[in-house]
């Protein structure tokens, strides 16, 4: 046996402990600290928007000049999606009462946001428009799934809230 496949057989074995031992020690992580899940929720809109903002581009690109603020809408999405990430860990280190209000603030206009930026694309189909392709499609379910991890995430803040800490 050559050296060279010895040591693919040792990276493959040391990979598949990895996965193994990944599983574990990820659902210890939300065992021990499970504000985590709060953190991840409110990460998943800034991290969505952006990575599929080539689908949010194509999409309201074919969207008529009258629906034009859905530039905006997205803009604020992507906005309010990278606040929501700082957010994320800034409850993570501190769980203040203050900065689940905040995080209920921004959730919330999130949320008001990507409803408009949604119905933009249902007005222009309801005036015989031919917007809903793929692009548009996936855009609207990208904001969706971030609009609603966001407000579980606001809502499990005030679970997690630290009691005990001093007020900032």
């Amino acid at each position: 046996m050559s050296s060279l496949s010895k040591f693919f057989k040792n990276v493959g074995k040391a990979f598949t402990n990895f996965l193994k031992n990944l599983c574990y020690d990820i659902k210890d992580s939300f065992k021990i600290k499970p504000w985590n899940v709060c953190t991840i929720l409110f990460m998943i809109p800034g991290l969505f928007v952006g990575l599929f903002l080539g689908s949010h581009y194509e999409a309201s690109a074919g969207l008529p000049s009258e629906y034009s603020y859905a530039g905006f809408y997205l803009f604020a999405l992507t906005l309010l999606g990278c606040i929501n990430i700082f957010n994320a860990m800034s409850f993570a280190a501190k769980r203040s009462v203050g900065m689940a209000i905040f995080s209920t603030i921004t959730s919330i206009l999130l949320t008001l946001f990507g409803v408009l930026y949604s119905i933009q694309f249902i007005q222009a189909n309801n005036e015989g428009w031919d917007v809903f392709g793929t692009s548009t499609i996936v855009s609207i379910a990208i904001v969706g799934v971030s609009c609603l991890s966001s407000l579980v995430a606001a809502g499990l803040t005030y679970k997690f809230i630290d009691k005990n800490r001093i007020k900032d």
